[in-house]
């Protein structure tokens, strides 16, 4: 039940919510999505833009005067659209290992991974949300790296070294959010 919700979150606007991390900003809410070949059955755009990649939108705090740009039914503002081609993912990091991830002590190894690009790392962590049943945060990161790296290895994308050296994690900047 959790996997379907999350993968339902994962492939539907506004996404999934997650909370991303770097190393000189602080910690903020971000929406991510997958959109993949699949997308075409549930209606999502599939335009050539948003094809075969994973976008992210930070969460935007509206002021308490002006709701402009504001989504109905209490869905926040978002910025702008970030995105990455699936064969751009070179591997993912499960818990802190990243610069930015290492740095935090409140917050459970078991929520966290980091996705490494070819440009760069974009370092999260999950959280329970009612969205997803109110499931915990470590059962939302399992569903969701499931999702993930079945994608991906449908993509064509090599699966089998996803985990990557600490070096080669520390070497790799934090990707813009």
């Amino acid at each position: 039940m959790v996997e379907e919700r999350v993968r339902h979150r994962f492939t539907q606007p506004p996404g999934l919510r997650l909370i991303a991390h770097g190393i000189k900003v602080r910690p903020r809410p971000v929406w991510i999505q997958l959109h993949v070949d699949d997308n075409i059955i549930h209606g999502a755009d599939t335009t050539s833009e948003l094809h075969n990649c994973l976008t992210w939108r930070a969460e935007l705090k509206a002021s308490s005067s002006s709701q402009e740009g504001a989504f109905s039914n209490n869905t926040p503002s978002l910025g702008s659209i970030r995105k990455v081609s699936l064969t751009d993912i070179i591997g993912i990091e499960l818990g802190q290992k990243t610069v930015a991830l290492k740095r935090l002590q409140s917050v459970r190894e078991s929520e966290c991974f980091s996705i490494l690009t070819t440009t760069g790392t974009l370092d999260l962590q999950c959280v329970s949300s009612p969205d997803v049943g109110g499931a915990s945060a470590e059962d939302v990161r399992k569903a969701c790296l499931d999702y993930l790296t079945s994608v991906l290895s449908s993509n064509n994308v090599e699966v089998g070294t996803m985990l990557s050296s600490p070096a080669r994690t520390n070497a790799v900047s934090t990707i813009s959010f």
